[in-house]
């Protein structure tokens, strides 16, 4: 059996409520709903309880989309957010993702068939990027112990990285060192 996922859904429609409720207790089981009907619910529930993902219906009252998803980021513990749109306005789809939506999901007939998959790919994706952020991390710590200077370029020959060796030897900060001694191609 599948871990469990608890899943805090953000609805007012009480058909789409039934609809995600039914088709998850009988398809996906090991996905827990648990129900806030206003962003300010949701807040409070975010406040006290711990999340794997969020369902975020973009047409819930007192308050917005993108203030909910930056209040998300802002919370200490990171959450998967989908949120789900009415309509065809795929405009805000890119708004929204670049607002901090891991996935957005256009509702359609038996839109809700979509979720748990969506849900477990957006967790998945979440977890590899926290263990290439982590591996990033250790990397430049390595890099940075290193007596030598080292430099990394990425494919366009932009400074990414510098080392300590290097910023102590020009007397620079990593930032002012990135931009002064930048070898990039015009």
């Amino acid at each position: 059996m599948a871990p469990t996922v608890q899943t805090l859904l953000i609805e007012n429609n009480p058909v789409d409520l039934a609809n995600i409720r039914n088709y998850l207790q009988r398809e996906a089981p090991h996905i827990v709903l648990s129900i806030a009907d206003s962003l300010s619910v949701a807040r409070d529930n975010l406040k006290t309880h711990s999340f794997d993902a969020v369902l975020l219906n973009h047409g819930v009252p007192d308050g917005t989309t993108h203030d909910f998803l930056t209040f998300i980021q802002n919370q200490a513990e990171p959450v998967v957010t989908i949120v789900l749109l009415n309509g065809d306005n795929y405009r805000l789809v890119s708004d929204f993702t670049q607002s901090g939506a891991h996935r957005t999901l256009i509702k359609g007939p038996g839109y809700w068939e979509c979720l748990p998959a969506l849900i477990e790919q957006a967790i998945q994706h979440n977890r590899l990027l926290a263990i290439q952020q982590a591996e990033t991390l250790q990397m430049r710590q390595i890099l940075d112990a290193l007596q030598e200077g080292i430099v990394l370029l990425d494919a366009q020959s932009r400074v990414v990285f510098i080392n300590k060796s290097v910023m102590n030897a020009l007397d620079q900060s990593s930032d002012q060192a990135r931009l002064k001694h930048c070898i990039c191609p015009h």
